[in-house]
């Protein structure tokens, strides 16, 4: 997963800063399609950020009724990052699709660019490994890649996402599903499933 520092003490905050490779990620928990995401590209910024949250009001946010007050949440910036993927695990079943940021920006979530095709088993199962370990009945994780290692980075995991259609995720414009077999095996089975109706039988079938 990516490098993330969470604190509720300006002290800590300010030792994290003091010592970090910039440029950083810093985060609203309350933040949802990349709005409260910033790149913040050096210490005289950080410092800056952290006084704010650290204030007696905190630091506004795109919320009018609710600041950023007493945390930081900051992770490391991925510059060789070109897309996220989104992948939602139900019991067995796994769905997903790519997101791209707009010319010129870094935040992929929530700037309208998706495509939906194949995925690479090792991110299915990593994914797959995250949700059991949430031991929640539905669970979305969102992921980067680096070239430069060649591995697919843990961005950030939800149980509450926007979910307006039954095509989750489609192959060669085929919508479908993976259904896990084994471990590092999956199978993709034709049609169109609604998330929602898939997470509450999950929640029924558990409590026989």
């Amino acid at each position: 997963s990516i490098s993330t520092f969470i604190s509720h003490s300006k002290s800590d905050s300010l030792n994290y800063i003091s010592k970090a490779k910039f440029p950083i990620i810093s985060k609203l928990s309350t933040g949802s399609a990349s709005y409260g995401v910033d790149k913040i590209d050096n210490i005289k910024d950080a410092t800056q950020l952290v006084n704010q949250v650290f204030s007696y009001k905190g630091k506004e946010t795109y919320f009018k009724y609710m600041n950023q007050k007493n945390y930081v949440y900051f992770q490391e910036f991925i510059e060789d990052a070109t897309y996220d993927l989104r992948i939602l695990c139900v019991g067995e079943d796994l769905f997903g699709y790519y997101r791209y940021p707009n010319e010129g920006d870094f935040r992929a979530s929530g700037a309208g660019n998706y495509q939906k095709k194949e995925i690479p088993v090792e991110a299915l199962e990593l994914a797959y490994q995250v949700y059991k370990a949430f031991g929640s009945n539905f669970l979305a994780t969102d992921f980067v890649y680096s070239e430069k290692t060649k591995q697919f980075l843990i961005i950030e995991s939800s149980v509450f996402i926007g979910v307006d259609s039954c095509e989750q995720l489609s192959i060669d414009n085929v919508a479908g599903k993976y259904i896990r077999k084994s471990e590092n095996k999956y199978e993709f089975v034709e049609g169109k499933f609604w998330v929602q109706e898939l997470t509450l039988k999950n929640v029924i079938e558990k409590s026989f």
